[in-house]
């Protein structure tokens, strides 16, 4: 697991929240913390994440309940805020 965030770390970016909230949907801090850390740091940026597959993006979700559905929902609100 990644170490927790500092209590003097900057929050995160609009976009970055929104996205650790799908992931924090039906699961525990830590498994949203190590999820959001895997797809973070296991691409490139935000935009490969959104022009990856369901099924790549969910392989970074792995420990998640239900991380098809999570992972289709984070490559569609790349894709809208790309739009």
């Amino acid at each position: 697991f990644p170490p927790p965030p500092a209590a003097d770390a900057p929050p995160r970016p609009v976009l970055e929240e929104l996205l650790y909230a799908v992931c924090r949907e039906g699961s525990t801090p830590e498994q949203a913390d190590a999820a959001f850390h895997k797809l973070k740091n296991g691409f490139f940026d935000w935009n490969e994440v959104r022009v990856s597959t369901g099924q790549e993006v969910a392989d970074a979700l792995r420990d998640l309940p239900d991380r098809g559905r999570k992972a289709q929902r984070i490559i569609e609100i790349l894709q809208y805020v790309f739009e």
